[in-house]
């Protein structure tokens, strides 16, 4: 069965010509020469440019990465109100099977080249 967010995946890879399997392991500060850093961009990089640029799903994002673990962090997204609504009437939809984080656990599964699966959604607003 595909995920739900499949489209939205395929959709980046076939339209937007993202290879996420190329994405260069995060570096934790360490100086790279400008010319290799043009030509492979970090998972986070990629994300902020299709989500943003390309999708524009957020005014910014944020991601952090550790022992196997993705957190993604959208700001400001037009959506923020749609996931509210549907997550007060079945909140199993946008913690289960949610189109925007299935594709980014689609994203992720490609990237590392192993199974992964969504182990928490949250959405918040801030007045």
């Amino acid at each position: 069965m595909q995920p739900l967010g499949y489209h939205l995946f395929a959709h980046t890879t076939r339209d937007f010509k993202v290879d996420w399997r190329d994405a260069q392991a995060e570096t934790g500060g360490a100086e790279q020469p400008q010319q290799d850093r043009e030509q492979q961009d970090t998972l986070a990089e990629k994300l902020q440019d299709v989500l943003v640029k390309g999708l524009e799903l957020a005014d910014k994002v944020i991601v952090s990465q550790s022992e196997g673990e993705l957190s993604v962090r959208l700001h400001n997204t037009p959506y923020i109100r749609t996931c509210h609504s549907i997550g007060e009437e079945a909140p199993q939809v946008c913690e289960q099977i949610g189109p925007l984080c299935s594709m980014i656990a689609c994203i992720y599964t490609e990237y590392a080249d192993a199974a992964s699966a969504l182990e928490e959604a949250r959405s918040s607003t801030f007045s």
